[in-house]
């Protein structure tokens, strides 16, 4: 399932040299043309929209792989199905909102060598926590909101990075973009939120997607643009060990999370934000935040001495445990060839990644948790077994792995 689909890079928006960010060498200014797997899209949109920080049952989980299956024409263009294009405008937004998160993303890792981002919002709440504020001082919603997303490549440069789509076409697209102002608007805005140290800012783009629908003139393309940038959200140099720990922490959470061990995640996903928020206050306060950790820790230490229950995964990449998942579509996929009627989903993470989060989860429950503080890291063991994210695929399979700690799979069957 490739699908065709256009992406422009407008370098005028770019800062003249030796100012930063430089225009990347990977990066072509003008229109060219990027073939889309539609499998390595919906696993990655699929994980992006996994949540990293949430409590109980997620829906997303399931959301991009059951219900977009079907929004992708058989055109061999990028372009929605009639009856996805029909839906009501809350619905369509949210299918928007994934694809535009979706496309730019699975764009960017093809011309930058990241690791997987993090929210934005979650980046921010974080690293407030670590400075002994209650949370990031932005709105979720308005110019003024969190960027969709932070990112950190293997050499250690941070990227800002906010995503938009839209079924409206362009105009509207150049309006959800925005512009400079005075005052700032729409992405361009957002964007500005988060600055990093000189040495260690990468780019800060705003992406927008269009999406077309079969049987329109127009076709889908995708804009890509890096305006001037103000101080918002400033990390410094000696926040960037707490922003590796949020980065790394996050991409645990969301591997745990569609491994299975949705206790676990929640775990690894608020236990640094915890403890790091101690180091500002009185111990009666550090043991009121313990006393509401306390039920999610020793949760996810029974799901942990549990994992003997979850699946055995063998794969040509190594073994793993988590859960294997079939899909039986209702109708079969739109698509040229034989008909698509079942879906086959693998997710999973090492035994070795368990034993590490395990020891962390322990080592908090004694009080004496392994945690990177304000005074340098201390890194544990599992944020060595993650890095960069690897997808590969071919016509009806994508595999996604995250340095040696992550699998997962999506693979469409007759």
């Amino acid at each position: 399932m490739i699908r065709t689909l256009d992406v422009t890079v407008d370098k005028a928006t770019w800062p003249d040299p030796p100012s930063v960010p430089a225009f990347p060498s990977t990066f072509q200014d003008g229109t060219t043309n990027l073939d889309l797997n539609i499998p390595h899209l919906l696993l990655l949109i699929g994980y992006l929209t996994t949540p990293s920080h949430a409590f109980g049952t997620s829906l997303s989980e399931f959301w991009a792989w059951v219900r977009y299956l079907h929004a992708v024409s058989d055109a061999s263009s990028l372009r929605l199905t009639r009856d996805f294009a029909d839906l009501d405008a809350h619905q369509k937004t949210i299918l928007s909102d994934d694809f535009g998160m979706g496309v730019p993303i699975y764009w960017l890792c093809q011309h930058l060598p990241l690791e997987p981002p993090v929210d934005g919002r979650y980046f921010m709440d974080h690293l407030a926590a670590a400075n002994g504020a209650k949370g990031a001082d932005s709105p979720k919603h308005g110019p003024r909101k969190a960027p969709d997303f932070v990112a950190r490549d293997t050499s250690g440069v941070w990227h800002v990075i906010e995503c938009k789509g839209t079924q409206t076409g362009n105009a509207y697209r150049k309006k959800q973009l925005g512009n400079p102002g005075p005052p700032p608007k729409g992405a361009i805005a957002q964007k500005r939120t988060i600055s990093f140290p000189a040495g260690y800012t990468g780019q800060r783009l705003a992406c927008g997607l269009v999406l077309a629908v079969e049987g329109g003139l127009t076709t889908s393309s995708l804009r890509v643009i890096d305006p001037p940038a103000d101080e918002g959200f400033v990390v410094e140099e000696k926040d960037l060990p707490v922003a590796v720990d949020t980065l790394r922490r996050a991409t645990a959470s969301r591997a745990l999370r569609l491994a299975g061990f949705g206790v676990v995640s929640s775990a690894a996903s608020s236990l640094p934000g915890a403890i790091l928020v101690t180091d500002v206050l009185d111990r009666a306060g550090a043991r009121r935040l313990d006393r509401g950790l306390e039920t999610t820790v020793r949760r996810a230490r029974e799901q942990l001495m549990g994992r003997d229950r979850y699946q055995p995964l063998v794969t040509d990449h190594g073994e793993y445990l988590g859960r294997e998942i079939w899909l039986d579509l209702a109708t079969p996929l739109r698509i040229r060839g034989p008909g698509i009627r079942r879906l086959l989903l693998r997710f999973g993470v090492t035994v070795e990644f368990l034993d590490a989060i395990e020891r962390e989860i322990k080592g908090y429950w004694r009080g004496d948790s392994t945690i990177v503080s304000r005074s340098g890291p201390a890194i544990p063991q599992w944020h060595e077994m993650l890095g960069q994210a690897r997808i590969e695929s071919d016509k009806y399979q994508a595999i996604m792995r995250i340095g040696s700690s992550f699998f997962g799979e999506i693979r469409l069957l007759n």
